[in-house]
């Protein structure tokens, strides 16, 4: 995987959101109805999004993983550590607030 592909793939995409974006609101920006603001947040989620979507796509393509066996072992070696950190940090539980009347 070269990273002229990546690029190539990383455009596509952009240019798919972008396409759908377009399609949706044909009228440009007088049907948009975000400010500022929001159109740059909006636009840096996606790009976000499109960024991990591609680091995770190359790192299932390159790297050579353990069998899933392994993996879920590991996975609930470290649920259970978790869980026994919770329960030493918080011994009676999580107090949510559940239980109780709106009106106290």
């Amino acid at each position: 995987m070269t990273p002229a592909f990546i690029l190539v793939v990383t455009i596509a995409v952009i240019l798919m959101v972008l396409s759908f974006i377009a399609l949706k609101y044909p009228g440009g920006r007088k049907d948009w109805s975000k400010d500022r603001s929001e159109t740059a947040s909006l636009l840096m989620s996606i790009m976000t999004f499109t960024l991990l979507f591609l680091l995770l796509w190359y790192a299932t393509a390159t790297a050579d993983w353990p069998p899933a066996l392994v993996i879920g072992f590991w996975a609930a070696v470290c649920s259970l550590i978790a869980l026994l950190i919770l329960a030493v940090i918080y011994p009676s539980g999580l107090n949510l607030g559940q239980g109780k009347d709106k009106d106290e």
